[in-house]
């Protein structure tokens, strides 16, 4: 998956959530801290806690 490819890198250091579920959830990495972006609206989100669904947080 294209999408969770952009995780694979040493700024990304966060383990939760997963990256698996934040790709799934159609978000991509912004290149800096845990910043994310949707891949359809390109909306951004940040400041993810480990108890974070990023399916629910972007709706």
């Amino acid at each position: 998956m294209e999408r969770q490819e952009t995780f694979n890198s040493n700024a990304w250091t966060y383990t939760s959530p997963t990256v698996h579920d934040l790709a799934e959830a159609g978000f991509f990495y912004a290149g800096y801290e845990n910043v994310v972006i949707c891949f359809y609206c390109g909306g951004s989100l940040k400041r993810w806690g480990a108890n974070d669904n990023p399916t629910i947080e972007h709706c």
